[in-house]
């Protein structure tokens, strides 16, 4: 065929075609396209199985079994709720909608007796079979898609994809699995030639997508599927014990041959010591067939393998392994057998191209221990980021290699490393702007780089100022001093506000850090000891000042407060401590940059006068580093002058601005620059990587704004939000220096698929393990153990939760009081408990708690006892008295206190003198006598560590996995969920399973440091409740934010309620600085008032918290949906809802002004969340549901039948979410749609509204 003439490819699948792509490759080079084959697919055939679903809310509910009964020749089979009751009437059709094992055998009709329960009349000898079945054999019978109909046709999706060579070559073209690059299809390759003659043939995949069938030949070029495949970014600390993967040894096929594959990309060179890639040993046995390690003085790769004669035997890389550079890397292990020389050869590819080829000529000793990548025992890892990280259980070839790397390079890989390379950008990239004056004067300092050129990765820069006298550092020393006596005293908010100034002044970053922490957040720490705090009027210089300087006279006029807001100036001081080295900066930055909170000002242009006027007046009241101005060289960077030749350097400040209009296509204009803190903007659609789930380029009319695309990008990773990009990013910096708030919420995002992220397990568990061990460490520390208050506001419970949780200002804590004082043994518990983890708004005090339960144990009380002695063996509130311990947990034990055993049983186990010498076997003996007699949580997890390690008795992990089961389960086990969480991720006594890994690591999380934001925001809120104050609604919101991102629903849903009563509001709001005279000006001329940013943000949160099974947030964003009239939030909102639920194909991009379609658009997208909270038992979501098909909104039309079912669910409900006028509703509506014909029926569509 002829160059350019038209090829039509057709292809078919029976596998859902999102999951592959179309590969083309000229003369097997490395150039190479990919297609998205869902494009151009269109449905053939559908399913013929039978599927038992609920009888409503299909799409979001699921039904269960609930019991089987064998009688009568019958089985009865019930379920939990109302079914479909589809025709089950022959054996295929029952195997069908059923999971059965064993299979049925013979005849089989099934009838329903009603909505939830199924007679089946079986043949007598599968009777006979189920009656007589062993234990091991037990009838199991699952909802679900069984066996098809021996007549059915599986599902096919056919398509044809069209493209025109444009140069002469043989052309190889495949179909992969994208995820894995391994071959799906191929077809013959095709030679096209320079002729004259237009041809047009048509080529066919004749081989299905479900079932390969290809040549050898073409089967080379690509990779087997992956043993272990960890699609995502993890960041590299370059520490010893800086997390890394560790893959269990049955994992891997050691005795064989095996391959790994893997993106790096190092942020530093050498450092002097050896840096491990991979390493396979313990440590201390000095076996270690593989392992490669980056050498100390190079950036080459040392193989090593343990020989007989050798146990470090191997040779170096050619090639350096470059710096600030992705690189991809393969090691290719062959072993045909360990038993004679010459057997073992190892492979080193750099992007693509063999490096080295290794063969051992001596015998090469393998070993049973687990493979650790990016750190070992002995030594740290690269510092950087690793993504792509592939094991496969077999050699690849040296064409799998080749098509390995060339595919990773393309389009489709790139998304993985994205965050990470625009926060990189971010950090990296030292700004080139035009240093000529603005009217007359320089503002744009020129300071020292901080490294050299544009290389500049690191985010540890120089502390200021760099070089500080050793009377500066006494100083600051002695500031440092009196600030830790502040936070333990728990002075008032002002005073430390004002230490952290000035330690800040003196080159301190971390006071600036805890500075914007503290004004925008309310406190600088999650885990705080001080309840809760008012902020004095002194903190007020902070933000009420309004005399400021003007040192070059560009006749700044009043500045709107709105820009001043302590949600700004916290974002501005974050960026600054960000820019300084302070990499822990960057989490609460990514929550802002998510939620656009504090942003705002950052719209405009910082070059322009007005962006200049609003930066001197931040930078005036922010502590914020100075340095000298100084001219360099290598690199301009901005700065506001501060005193004289004083700067302040505002680089990342600029950086952000620009980014924030560059992104979003913003421009200056070049008409007017007007001397206010924002100026009028134009929009462009410049951003052709903002996509919809089709791939077409979003219409970006001009009064769209910033934060609507925010939330749009939560809707998943098909969309290339950069903000979002932009987050995950900051998070990534943070997590590579261990932070582990940062690994928390990227353990979330990669659970979930959100924040350009796509959802990945094993990269979740990774990050989730990383911040697991944060957790552990801040839940062990003596007198520091965080606890859980999730204190959720509803409209129904806001009084009664705020009841007991204002400190000691609270009545029911007062009472309580005064019932301990004067002798109340419940009492005393009760408050002692308060005391210990500083919960109820009280502060943490120990010494008080252990008073309390002394107090109580003289009074007789074996729980007192026993919280008192497990005090004074951690020395909690008072000095260590083992002895003292002993004898209450004696005493304890003697009452018949399971607990007291296990105390006695962790005394023997560590051992007291003469008194109780250590016997671990002795320990053992009362930790199961504790179990076997009910135990508590402490025993159970006691027993399964000494079983799991072997001390005290036999070693035995399985059964330590199910003790651990019954701790985690029964009571909540802090150290049993973690030990499950990192046993179902290595697989020891249990399946190995990322997914349940995640689900327990995730638990262990929930109570890590972190868990103080949500105590901080609902303080901030009960305070607020109780002055009327906006600005502790503002920090109570942005704790809640915070949390919100690492994965706190109550915090997202809390959030949404806050923002719903300012919306509900009449009065005047000045959350976040802002009133409704107040607009802020994003894009295009267009502005955005207070409300609308609510609303947007409002939202957000709702989905994010129904997504996580809050029904009452589903059903509140469907109401909401449906009487907005924001059609920029509905855009948004849209994203969240799949395509199949709307009129159109597709997902409708229609001219959002117009009432009649915005109205239809509105009522699919509610009905769609309505029905989620209806699934998620909510009944007000049925009622509305029901409401729905009954007026024929968003449904295409009246279905009175369907509107009738879901009224009988609300009446059979024992849902507690409805007041009792909703209910009368309900049965009104019920009776109207039994009694009238649908021809009566009317779509009095503004009445509806209304009542929603």
């Amino acid at each position: 065929m002829c160059v350019y003439d038209t090829v039509t490819l057709k292809w078919s699948s029976s596998d859902d075609p999102r999951n592959y792509s179309l590969v083309f490759s000229v003369d097997e080079e490395s150039d190479v396209t990919y297609s998205d084959l869902i494009d151009h697919s269109y449905p053939l055939h559908t399913h013929t199985y039978t599927v038992i679903h609920c009888d409503i809310d299909e799409e979001h509910c699921v039904v269960s079994i609930s019991g089987v009964v064998a009688r009568d020749g019958k089985l009865i089979i019930s379920f939990d709720r109302d079914t479909n009751e589809p025709n089950l009437l022959t054996a295929s059709s029952l195997a069908s909608a059923l999971a059965l094992d064993p299979p049925i055998v013979g005849s089989a009709v099934g009838e329903w007796i009603d909505a939830k329960t199924l007679e089946v009349t079986v043949s007598e000898e599968y009777y006979s079979m189920v009656l007589n079945a062993s234990e091991e054999r037990k009838l199991s019978v699952e909802v679900g898609i069984g066996t098809p109909h021996p007549s059915s046709e599986k599902e096919v999706l056919s398509g044809q994809y069209l493209f025109r060579p444009s140069r002469p070559g043989e052309y190889h073209i495949f179909i992969v699995r994208t995820a894995s690059m391994t071959l799906a299809s191929s077809v013959h390759p095709l030679s096209v030639k320079v002729c004259g003659e237009n041809i047009a043939p048509l080529v066919s995949t004749a081989d299905d997508m479900g079932g390969i069938r290809h040549d050898n030949v073409v089967e080379e070029r690509f990779p087997p599927k992956p043993l272990v495949h960890y699609r995502g970014v993890l960041a590299l600390s370059g520490q010893k014990n800086g997390g890394g993967i560790t893959i269990p040894h049955n994992l891997l096929p050691i005795s064989g041959s095996w391959s790994l594959s893997m993106w790096l990309r190092m942020s530093q060179g050498p450092t002097g010591s050896f840096r491990t890639l991979f390493y396979k040993g313990d440590g201390t046995d000095p076996n270690r067939t593989p392992s490669a390690w980056l050498l100390p003085s190079t950036s080459r790769i040392a193989i090593r393998a343990s020989t007989p004669s050798n146990p470090d035997l191997g040779s170096d890389t050619v090639l350096d392994i470059p710096t600030r550079k992705w690189v991809h890397l393969t090691f290719v292990m062959r072993n045909s057998t360990t038993e004679k020389p010459g057997a073992y050869a190892v492979s080193v590819y750099q992007n693509g191209v063999l490096d080295v080829a290794l063969t051992y000529t001596d015998i090469v000793i393998p070993n049973s221990f687990p493979l650790r990548l990016f750190c070992d025992p002995s030594h740290a890892g690269p510092r950087g980021f690793a993504a792509d990280v592939v094991v496969w259980d077999s050699a690849l070839t040296t064409a799998n290699v080749k098509a390995l790397a060339m595919h990773s390079s393309s389009s489709q890989y790139e998304i993985l490393t994205r965050p990470v390379d625009i926060a990189l950008s971010f950090v990296q990239t030292h700004p080139k702007i035009d240093p000529r004056p603005l009217s007359g004067v320089d503002l744009v300092g020129s300071l020292q780089a901080k490294c050299s050129g544009t290389a500049c990765e690191s985010t540890s820069y120089d502390i200021l100022p760099s070089s500080p006298s050793k009377e500066t550092s006494d100083q600051l020393q002695n500031l440092l001093d009196r600030i830790d006596s502040a936070v333990t005293d728990c002075l008032p908010p002002a005073e430390r506000l004002d230490m952290y100034a000035e330690a800040s002044s003196l080159g301190h970053i971390e006071s600036l850090y805890k500075w914007s922490m503290l004004i925008g957040f309310g406190s600088e720490v999650s885990q705080s000891s001080c309840g809760i705090e008012e902020f004095s009027p002194r903190d007020q210089k902070y933000h009420t000042a309004t005399a400021f300087s003007d040192p070059d006279e560009l006749n700044c006029g009043p500045i709107d407060e709105a820009f001043l807001s302590d949600q700004v100036k916290c974002a501005i001081g974050l960026l600054l401590a960000a820019q300084n080295g302070h990499s822990q900066a960057f989490v609460p930055l990514s929550t802002m940059v998510s939620t656009a909170v504090g942003l705002g000002p950052l719209g405009m242009d910082m070059s322009s006068p007005a962006g200049r006027c609003f930066l001197q007046r931040i930078v005036e009241l922010i502590p914020a580093p100075v340095e000298k101005h100084v001219y360099n060289e290598q690199g301009i960077t901005r700065g506001v002058r501060v005193d004289g030749n004083y700067w302040v350097d505002v680089n990342f400040v600029f950086r952000l601005s620009e980014f924030m209009r560059t992104s979003l296509g913003v421009v200056q204009n070049s008409t007017s620059v007007a001397p206010l803190p924002y100026s009028q903007m134009g929009l462009t659609n410049r951003d052709h990587n903002i996509r919809s789930r089709q791939g077409a380029a979003f219409e970006m009319e001009p009064h769209t704004s910033v934060f609507s695309l925010r939330y749009m990008g939560d809707a998943g990773n098909n969309m290339a939000d950069p903000f979002s990009h932009l987050s995950t990013g900051f998070l990534f910096l943070a997590a590579q220096d261990g932070h582990g708030e940062a690994q928390l919420a990227l353990a979330k995002r990669y659970r979930s698929g959100v924040k350009s992220l796509d959802a990945c397990p094993e990269i979740a568990s990774l990050y989730a393990q990383m911040a697991s061990v944060v957790s552990a460490e801040e839940y062990h520390k003596v007198g520091g153990q965080p606890i859980l208050e999730e204190d959720k506001l509803t409209d129904m419970t806001e009084k009664e939760v705020v009841k007991g949780n204002s400190g000691s200002d609270d009545e029911q804590i007062q009472l309580l009081t005064v019932q301990a004082e004067e002798g109340h043994v419940p009492s005393m518990l009760s408050l002692g408990e308060m005391y210990y983890y500083g919960a109820r708004g009280l502060p943490r005090d120990q010494v008080r708690a252990l008073e309390l339960y002394n107090n109580a144990a003289a009074a007789g009380n074996e729980h007192a006892m026993c919280g008192a002695a497990a005090m004074l063996l951690k020395g909690e509130g008072g000095p260590k008295n083992v002895s003292r311990a002993v004898a209450l947990y004696d005493e304890a034990a003697s009452k018949g206190l399971v607990r007291a055993f296990n105390g006695l049983g962790y005394v023997y186990f560590f051992g007291h003198g003469d008194e109780a010498p250590m016997n671990k076997t002795k320990a053992f003996h009362y930790f199961l006598l504790a179990t076997e007699s009910g135990g508590d949580s402490d025993s159970w997890f006691n027993a399964g560590y000494c079983l799991e390690n072997g001390i005290g008795t036999e070693e035995d992990v399985a059964r330590a996995a199910s003790f651990y089961l019954t701790a985690a389960t029964k009571f909540g086990h802090f150290d049993s969920v973690l030990a499950l969480g990192n046993m179902h991720l290595q697989g020891k006594g249990v399946v190995r399973s990322p997914t349940e890994a995640l689900t327990y690591l995730s638990a262990a999380n929930d109570v890590g440091p972190w868990v103080g934001w949500l105590r901080r925001g609902f303080n901030q809120y009960v305070h607020g409740q109780s002055t009327g104050i906006e600005k502790y609604y503002e920090r109570s919101v942005l704790c809640y934010l915070h949390s919100g991102e690492l994965g706190y629903e109550v915090s997202q849903s809390n959030t949404a309620f806050i923002l719903r009563r300012k919306l509900n509001d009449e009065s005047e709001s000045r959350l976040f600085g802002q009133s409704e005279a107040s607009l802020i000006q994003v894009q295009g001329g267009a502005v955005v008032s207070t409300s609308e940013m609510y609303e947007r943000l409002l939202v957000r949160q709702l989905a994010l918290s129904a997504s996580q099974g809050n029904a009452e947030s589903a059903q509140s964003l469907g109401s909401h949906i449906l009487r907005s009239r924001d059609s920029y939030m509905l855009k948004g909102v849209t994203q969240m809802v799949p395509s199949s639920k709307f009129s159109t194909s597709h997902r409708p991009y229609i001219d959002y002004d117009k009432e009649e379609k915005l109205l239809t658009l509105r009522g699919q997208a509610a009905l769609w969340w309505f029905s989620k909270a209806s699934a998620m038992g909510s009944a007000l979501g049925s009622l509305q549901c029901g409401m729905m098909y009954h007026f024929g909104i968003g449904t295409g039309g009246i279905n009175i039948v369907r509107a009738k079912r879901y009224y009988d669910h609300v009446l059979q409900s024992d849902s507690n979410d409805m007041h009792q006028s909703m209910l009368i509703v309900a049965k009104t509506l019920n009776w109207v749609a039994t009694e009238c014909e649908k021809s009566y029926m009317m779509r009095n569509v503004n009445s509806f509204l209304g009542w929603v």
